[in-house]
């Protein structure tokens, strides 16, 4: 406010110079105080927002340092299940074998790689239906009857071939022997057990 905004409001009024310039400092006092008010609440404002910001940068930091802690708990947990389905799974086979080898009797296969293939054979028998309340020697024996499995039973005379028969002397080598098919496989190893186990090395 002007000295003469002060002369038109208060016009027909005595005053002198002094109280003139009283008023004008009294309103300039006012609206120092103002502005210092003004500034005051912008800073305050400011250094809020800037808390405020923080707060939201470290939110975030947080959530991402969560996230990163939760996927690798996931991957710890997946870890942990793997584990423990091998565990499972190494028992469960570790019991059938067991349960294989009483059922055998003390005989032995013709070669080794039958024990696998005739392990999986047990298993599905053991779980199916029909052979529930059988026991395991039971299963064991429907499984493997006739089939020429083991190197020390009897064959049936039908299951042989005549002595010298030509498919059997033709095999010559171990990819011939590995071509023929598994039956004469056995029928070749009760004939030829030296030439059998030289062919089933790898």
């Amino acid at each position: 406010m002007t000295r003469n905004d002060i002369a038109t409001i208060l016009a027909g009024l005595e005053l002198t110079d002094a109280q003139v310039k009283a008023l004008l400092d009294a309103n300039s006092a006012d609206i120092t105080k103002a502005l210092s008010r003004q500034k005051d609440g912008l800073t305050a404002a400011n250094e809020a927002l800037k808390k405020a910001q923080e707060t939201i940068a470290a939110l975030e930091a947080g959530k991402a340092d969560a996230a990163a802690l939760q996927a690798q708990i996931d991957q710890y947990k997946r870890a942990e299940d793997g584990r423990a389905a091998a565990e499972k799974q190494a028992r469960e086979e570790a019991e059938l074998l067991r349960r294989m080898d009483a059922a055998l009797d003390g005989r032995g296969f013709v070669h080794e790689k039958l024990r696998g293939i005739v392990a999986e054979e047990f298993r599905a028998a053991l779980a199916d239906e029909a052979n529930r309340g059988k026991s395991d020697r039971e299963v064991f024996a429907a499984v493997t009857r006739d089939k020429g499995y083991f190197a020390n039973q009897n064959p049936s005379a039908e299951k042989l071939p005549p002595p010298g028969a030509p498919d059997l002397e033709r095999v010559t080598g171990k990819e011939a022997f590995r071509a023929m098919p598994l039956q004469r496989q056995f029928l070749f190893a009760r004939q030829n057990p030296e030439k059998a186990r030289e062919y089933l090395q790898d």
